[in-house]
């Protein structure tokens, strides 16, 4: 259960990171 909420938050963090970092490449391409 431990590891597998550790996966899951790291997953999450990632998915974050990615979006936050795509966001503002998006809004610049798309305009």
């Amino acid at each position: 259960m431990k590891s597998r909420a550790a996966f899951v938050e790291k997953v999450f963090a990632t998915a974050f990171r990615i979006v936050v970092v795509t966001r503002p490449v998006d809004a610049i391409i798309g305009e």
